[in-house]
């Protein structure tokens, strides 16, 4: 299963990494997109790297998406045509959200 979790800035740590790390010991395909290029600075101010960008997975396919909350990356997210595209496509498709 390939899992898509979109990184913006003022995500929260532990909604975010957490589930990163379970996927991932669980054997999952794990891609971290953050919406622009460069370090994601979380809701406590830690920085963090993500494997790619929005940008350049907008045309795989995902079977997965999981979306961090923590209220200003949850606004981060919303705003993003980019990620508003591929959750249409992951809707469409039937897909996990």
């Amino acid at each position: 299963m390939k899992v898509l979790v979109p990184l913006a800035d003022g995500f929260e740590e532990m909604e975010g990494i957490i589930i990163i790390d379970v996927l991932r010991r669980a054997g999952l395909e794990v891609r971290t997109a953050s919406l622009k290029p460069g370090e994601v600075l979380a809701s406590r101010k830690t920085r963090h790297l993500a494997d790619t960008t929005i940008d350049a997975v907008r045309k795989e396919t995902f079977d997965a998406v999981v979306l961090p909350g923590g209220a200003e990356g949850a606004r981060n997210l919303a705003a993003d045509a980019h990620l508003a595209e591929i959750l249409q496509d992951m809707k469409t498709r039937d897909r996990i959200i």
